[in-house]
């Protein structure tokens, strides 16, 4: 072996040894190496400076599926239950609790006390509470550090507020606000005078006016201690005003999806956050304080993205490494490197006059507006952190149900057209008790002794009732099951082991996919299951709480609303479509070919457009419109037509796939027949009768079964159309069950949910089999 080769050879095994040392750390939220906005290549440049400070470290991303109308805490929590959690995770304030509770993050005490520098030094004092809790073992613990911290504020469109003859800035209070929000009005109606998001994150902008009133949604009774308080008079006025602003003087647009260039150009004002940059751009629109409110403060939430390391992290070195990179993203070199890189990029303009100021860039303090470090500091002086406490992952999906309500209560639309004040304060009143009550039982866990005493005797007899149906239906079935094989021919002699080693596959995947799950699933039903700390018995206390939770009940209700929506509508359509399409005389294949396109979309792709179509802008509405009536609402927001609006798209790209299949069975009813019926005088219905209907009856049976159970797992298709509003309209038990799982990490309850439904269909479970076993199938000759 030549010199070259040995010094190739010790290249090679040298740098097999280099690649072998590389600690993989899995980080969420990497930015895209592909990326080129301004964030993203300002995060390019810190991961390249932490890379080039440490090169024994490779960074790899670790995201989860993001799913519309979902928190980002479910990918998450997902990740995790399938064994590939990442090192280091991104926290919300709201699902923090849940995270330390759970024991998902670990303390990063010993780390702090090592660090040549306290990272906590630059942390404001109102975030400090959500990071320093007590953990699982009862001592408090720092569990996270902030990533570039946000304040809420109302930002205003500049050209909007010129043409309407109001001063360049934004409104400084509630009387402002609607006085402001008037001459905006007065523009036109192609102008929004204030922005709103409906659906499940309307709870934002209603978290800047209850605070601005001098409430809260929540407060802390004691250590770790929580109860809602949006019931309170301040909250009051604060569900009042948004009712003003969206149904009473209709000045704000309410709209789930985001807004589009061109569509921010008609709207006045809008709630965003800002931090180390403006969300949008400062030469069109303005930045002011969330508007005060009767409490005399601005009401503005503080947030920011929280940085932790996952627990089950084993390995000492990748530990230590995944903390040096949560403290190098969150300090100030990362920072620095953030700002300097915009401001080379020529976003000054953009940037916090803070952050400038910060990192010697005062020569670009000329390109932001004045008033923009004023108002800032405004807020952020007034602000509190986003609800941190506990299981507050999904808080303002809590708000959002008495919000509903509250827009569609007849009562208070009745008061204020009367102007009757007091019943207007008194309806929202009511509405608002009933809904914190639930929210103190439901996500906080507030049940007197008693009342918890009585549901579990409840549901020791649900239980009892659960296990002897389901005992009672396994003996009736190996009977009948038992009589029918009785009846049968063998084929193959009983002695051969050929049958049972051919089956033997099937089976084993059966087992092990179905019923070992299912098995499993039994057992969580009575624990208050964790992931990664050890679970808890708890008896019967969730099918107790599951039996007296009325969005359970809702849930179930909806659930047979959609599948009698689903059958009468969609399991017909495709039975009538095949029929005629088998009976038109010409063109059989084109017409064949234009019902099947919509299956060859994905279904995920169909229900976004069916969605855009059900939209307050979309065609249908401006066909309404046209034909003269209001058409205001997106069909997904009407209680009326949500649960419609959920159905028709997947009818739509159902019905091609579901008639090809009648019509190939109505190709195998011989001519002769119909002709001969045709000689005897017969006539359409009668032919459908007595010909058709007949040799389909055995098809349609056992279509209407897998419908019938299609029907009871559509929670997909509501997630992207609704996510379940409505009020809760549209929840159906299968998205709640998920919801519960992994959104509220109340897994126990979600399988005591499941259970419980899984009894409901016993007697169409047996009728099902039933006439399976009954029907006989023979080849064609």
């Amino acid at each position: 072996m030549t010199a070259w080769r040995w010094l190739a050879l010790f290249l090679c095994l040298t740098a097999a040894g280099i690649a072998q040392e590389r600690v993989v750390v899995r980080v969420q939220g990497l930015p895209s190496e592909t990326a080129t906005d301004p964030a993203s290549l300002a995060e390019q440049k810190v991961i390249a400076a932490f890379r080039k400070a440490h090169p024994g470290v490779e960074l790899r991303p670790a995201d989860g599926l993001r799913i519309q109308n979902l928190n980002a805490e479910a990918a998450t929590i997902m990740m995790i239950a399938g064994g590939i959690a990442p090192d280091v995770i991104r926290m919300q304030f709201r699902s923090s609790d849940s995270y330390i509770r759970q024991g998902i993050v670990a303390p990063l005490d010993s780390f702090l006390s090592t660090a040549p520098e306290s990272p906590l030094a630059t942390v404001p004092p109102q975030i400090l509470p959500v990071i320093r809790k007590v953990g699982p073992d009862g001592e408090r613990h720092v569990y996270g550090l902030p990533l570039q911290t946000l304040v809420s504020g109302l930002y205003y469109n500049k050209e909007l507020f010129r043409r309407a003859g109001l001063p360049s800035r934004a409104p400084r209070d509630w009387a402002e606000l609607l006085d402001f929000a008037h001459k905006l009005k007065e523009l036109g109606p192609k102008v929004h005078p204030l922005f709103l998001t409906s659906g499940a994150s309307s709870g934002f902008e209603l978290m800047n006016l209850i605070r601005g009133a001098g409430g809260d949604a929540l407060c802390e009774i004691g250590p770790n201690e929580w109860e809602a308080a949006f019931d309170s008079p301040e909250a009051v006025e604060a569900f009042l005003l948004y009712y003003r602003l969206t149904r009473g003087e209709r000045l704000a647009h309410r709209q789930a999806r985001a807004l589009t260039m061109e569509e921010m150009e008609s709207v006045g004002m809008l709630f965003r956050y800002v931090g180390d940059t403006v969300a949008i751009d400062p030469e069109l629109w303005g930045f002011g304080a969330v508007p005060k409110g009767p409490g005399g403060v601005h009401g503005s939430e503080i947030n920011a993205v929280i940085l932790a390391l996952y627990s089950g992290i084993s390995d000492p070195a990748r530990r230590e490494a995944a903390w040096e990179y949560l403290r190098f993203v969150t300090g100030p070199e990362a920072d620095r490197i953030r700002i300097s890189t915009l401001v080379e990029l020529g976003l000054a303009g953009i940037i916090n006059p803070a952050s400038l100021r910060q990192f010697g860039f005062e020569e670009y303090l000329v390109l932001t507006p004045p008033e923009f470090e004023r108002e800032f500091a405004q807020a952020l002086a007034d602000s509190k952190p986003e609800p941190y406490g506990r299981n507050c992952n999904l808080i303002y999906q809590e708000l959002t149900y008495p919000l509903d309500q509250m827009l569609l209560s007849p009562t208070l639309r009745e008061a204020w057209a009367a102007g009757d004040e007091a019943a207007q304060r008194g309806e929202i009143a009511a509405i608002l008790h009933r809904a914190a009550r639930q929210t103190n039982e439901r996500m906080i866990g507030h049940i007197p002794p008693e009342t918890m005493e009585h549901r579990r005797k409840v549901a020791l007899g649900v239980v009892l009732a659960i296990l002897a149906a389901f005992g009672g239906v396994g003996v009736y079935l190996w009977r009948h099951f038992a009589k029918a094989a009785a009846k049968l021919g063998r084929p193959v002699s009983g002695g051969s082991p050929v049958p049972w080693l051919c089956l033997l596959p099937a089976l084993g995947l059966t087992l092990l996919w179905n019923y070992l799950p299912l098995a499993r699933g039994t057992a969580i039903a009575f624990f208050d299951h964790q992931i990664v700390l050890p679970s808890t018995f708890v008896g019967l206390d969730n099918f107790a709480n599951v039996l007296f939770d009325p969005r359970f009940w809702n849930s179930l209700l909806a659930t047979l609303q959609f599948a009698g929506w689903t059958l009468t509508l969609g399991f017909f359509v495709p039975i009538a479509l095949a029929y005629a399409l088998h009976l038109i005389p010409r063109q059989k294949i084109l017409y064949r070919t234009l019902y099947y396109l919509p299956a060859v979309i994905s279904g995920t792709a169909v229900f976004f457009l069916w969605k855009e179509l059900f939209n307050a802008e979309g065609i249908l509405n401006q066909i309404l419109r046209l034909g003269g009536f209001a058409a205001e609402h997106a069909w997904t927001e009407d209680p009326r037509l949500a649960m419609l609006s959920c159905v028709i798209p997947g009818i739509w790209a159902g019905a091609g796939p579901g008639c090809l299949i009648y019509l190939a069975a109505l190709k195998g009813i011989p001519e002769e027949q119909f002709e001969a019926s045709e000689i005897d005088g017969a006539g359409f219905w009668s032919k459908t009768r007595h010909i058709v209907y007949p040799s389909l009856r055995t098809l349609i049976f056992i279509n209407f079964m897998g419908a019938v159970a299609a029907s009871f797992h559509g929670a997909t298709n509501i997630l992207i159309m609704t996510g379940g509003g409505p009020n809760g309209m549209t929840e159906v038990s299968s998205l709640l069950i998920f919801f519960e799982a992994f959104a509220r990490l109340r897994f126990g309850p979600a399988t005591a949910m499941a259970w419980i439904i899984g009894s409901l269909l016993l007697g169409f479970t047996v009728l099902q089999l039933k006439r399976l076993s009954e029907m006989e199938f023979k080849t064609a000759r």
